[in-house]
């Protein structure tokens, strides 16, 4: 399966160009769907003999600089260490209640990656994202580091920052060896070997 047919399934798929429509109408900076919103899709077209995964969890991610938030970015940064109140989620949220409007029936999930490397109030031992690309490329597994979007002329584009070998071949691959359990543990959780039949696990590289 090559990155054209890839987009030829999302496009033909009416619930999935719904949701897309209604995330560009929020005219959001650098922004994708991913994660299973893509891999599903996929994985529905390879490995489900036609049936059609229901699509419950729409992950949503953009860029904006956090020193555009109207407050001192140092001073943002020590409140979202803190796990604190602040206008990052506040925009955030607000994201997910304007789509949660505009398709209702899913649970969207809105993040802006210029603070993702900050997880839990604790630094992660990497530099800031400095695209929501980046972002997505340290997801779990390499599978789910993909994803979609459509460009200002309404054409849908892709994108895969670790490749889409291992989505198209079905292989469920920790992005790194430190992710092994989580990827077990969430294939497990989401049954992803009884839906999709054809997938297997292999280590990270």
């Amino acid at each position: 399966m090559t990155e054209k047919e890839i987009l030829d399934t999302i496009r033909s798929d009416s619930e999935r160009m719904s949701i897309l429509k209604a995330v560009s109408e929020l005219k959001l900076s650098d922004w994708w769907i991913g994660a299973g919103f893509v891999r599903s899709a996929v994985w529905d077209h390879l490995f489900a003999k036609g049936n059609h995964t229901k699509l419950n969890d729409v992950d949503v991610v953009y860029w904006k600089s956090l020193d555009s938030y109207g407050i001192p970015e140092e001073t943002l940064i020590s409140v979202l260490k803190k796990d604190e109140a602040n206008p990052v989620w506040d925009e955030e949220r607000f994201y997910q209640e304007k789509l949660s409007s505009f398709v209702p029936g899913y649970e969207f999930e809105v993040k802006n990656q210029a603070r993702m490397h900050l997880w839990s109030g604790k630094l992660i031992e990497r530099e800031p994202y400095l695209t929501a690309a980046e972002g997505i490329a340290d997801w779990v597994e390499t599978a789910t580091t993909v994803g979609v979007r459509l460009n200002e002329g309404g054409e849908l584009i892709f994108t895969a920052p670790n490749g889409i070998l291992d989505l198209v071949n079905g292989i469920i691959r920790p992005r790194k060896k430190e992710l092994t359990e989580v990827t077990l543990e969430r294939t497990a959780k989401k049954n992803w070997l009884t839906q999709w039949p054809g997938l297997h696990f292999e280590d990270a590289i």
